[in-house]
């Protein structure tokens, strides 16, 4: 396969390259022309000429107006220049960009190319575009030590799957230098809400909510937690913040729904956030809001580099993402042999780490669901065994008592465990009568700390009473603990 690519690397990711080409000694020229200028009196002509000097060893040039007024040393003197001549700054710029456009006319290809380029990248949209078409020109570079044929085939084959990690990772790896962190606003008493801002670190897409929350708890909210930026946690599948000490508010955003504000400043943002504050989660959705595009994309024919599998072809973010944690083990593997060949080992790690928790997640939801149903169907069963006296029961009633004890005891240490010992105390009389009259006088526990694995319902406390009153030998327990 032949692979024909019409940007170099060097030429991709540069301003200029030392070998300046007509265009680019002109903009150089006019830089330098405008420089003296506006530093006329407070930089000297030997300080300027080593300002010049640094640039052409270092090989950065120009490229357009905005590169120039935006350069660190320019910046500075225009700004003295200003506060001086406060009349006259307008007119130089106007002066200084009329230059800078009629020198477009001296542009090659590989000017305008380049031109391209660093113009878009000075947006995020712009810098996963071209941070993303480098890192996978290099994937395509022949290997030392591979063949043509398997050259070709990993082109063939893999080219897509490599293409669309790289630019996921681009993606997310922007979304988090531009991070996102909660504040609190006023509080509507009559309307019983919280105004709340999700604020980027940019500063630029801050967007508000209105939280639905009691005046005690947005009193609480307010001056009983603490959320500071420095406390970001980036996890697999997303980032977010939990607060510090007691009282406990989640704030985070998944890497799964990520849209893009189509505008000058081309930014990727979450399409929704989490707020999770007393064990319940509330969705605030973005989308509308900001009036964003939905999805990311990126056309590949837009990156000047032709390679036939990618030809014509479009990324989508979502569509992307979806493929790369949902599609079955044949399909994983396939992707973990892709990204081992193409990304580093850290990124072929969170990747994996992703896929394994979404297959936990649901397995462990799948098993919650299965034994809630099961306790709820032996219901009826339950409020007929004896527990206390297996004497009392016939043989088909112990039966059953030594299934649904052994499923119990399987049970120990699951999140859900207390809704299952909540059914036994629940459904049998007997049981519930004495749990009533003595589990909490008994089997209280006493702790040093609360923490979230000690809900209202005192997990250990009915833990514990739930064995003893099913040993067999409740009654030699209970004098024990008198």
């Amino acid at each position: 396969m032949k692979k024909i690519t019409l940007l170099s690397l060097t030429m991709l990711m540069c301003i200029a390259s030392f070998a300046q080409s007509p265009y680019q000694t002109k903009c150089f020229e006019i830089y330098k022309k405008y420089m003296r200028i506006i530093s006329a009196g407070t930089i000297s002509p030997a300080e300027l000429e080593n300002v010049f000097n640094t640039y052409v060893l270092a090989g950065l040039y120009p490229y357009d107006y905005e590169s120039a007024r935006t350069e660190t040393a320019f910046a500075a003197a225009e700004l003295n220049y200003m506060l001086k001549y406060p009349t006259k700054i307008e007119d130089l710029r106007n002066k200084m960009k009329a230059e800078f456009e009629a020198a477009k006319s001296l542009m090659r290809e590989d000017d305008k190319m380049m031109y391209k380029v660093n113009t878009e990248m000075r947006v995020p949209y712009g810098k996963v575009k071209w941070e993303g078409a480098r890192q996978f020109l290099n994937w395509t570079n022949k290997g030392e030590f591979e063949t043509t044929a398997q050259w070709d085939n990993r082109l063939k084959n893999q080219s897509r799957r490599v293409f669309d990690s790289i630019m996921i990772w681009a993606i997310q790896k922007e979304l988090d230098k531009n991070y996102w962190y909660l504040d609190f606003g006023n509080y509507n008493a009559d309307k019983e809400e919280l105004k709340i801002y999700f604020k980027d670190k940019s500063g630029k897409n801050g967007i508000s909510h209105d939280f639905k929350l009691s005046p005690q708890d947005a009193q609480n909210i307010k001056y009983n937690i603490t959320l500071n930026s420095d406390d970001l946690q980036l996890y697999e599948g997303g980032a977010g913040f939990e607060s510090r000490g007691k009282q406990k508010l989640q704030m985070w955003y998944y890497y799964w729904d990520i849209c893009y504000i189509d505008d000058e400043d081309a930014s990727f943002c979450p399409s929704a956030f989490v707020i999770k504050y007393n064990g319940e989660k509330t969705l605030f959705d973005n989308k509308e809001r900001w009036n964003a595009v939905k999805d990311v994309t990126y056309n590949f024919d837009d990156l000047g580099i032709e390679l036939t599998p990618l030809k014509g072809y479009v990324f989508s973010y979502k569509q992307a993402y979806d493929d790369l944690i949902t599609k079955g083990k044949e399909a994983q593997q396939k992707k973990e042999q892709a990204i081992k060949d193409s990304i580093a080992k850290v990124e072929e790690r969170r990747i994996n780490d992703s896929i394994a928790l979404v297959k936990q997640k649901e397995q462990e939801e799948l098993n919650k669901r299965n034994d809630l149903e099961y306790m709820e169907k032996s219901k009826p069963i339950i409020a007929q065994i004896d527990f206390l006296d297996p004497s009392q029961n016939t043989s088909s009633l112990n039966a059953k008592r030594e299934e649904l004890l052994e499923f119990a005891k399987q049970r120990k240490g699951k999140p859900y465990y207390i809704t299952i010992l909540n059914t036994f105390i629940n459904s049998n009389n007997a049981m519930k009568k004495e749990y009533t009259k003595n589990g909490s006088k008994y089997f209280y526990h006493r702790y040093e700390k609360f923490t979230d694995a000690i809900d209202v319902d005192w997990i250990d406390e009915k833990s514990d009473f739930f064995d003893a009153y099913t040993s067999g030998n409740y009654k030699a327990i209970i004098q024990s603990k008198k």
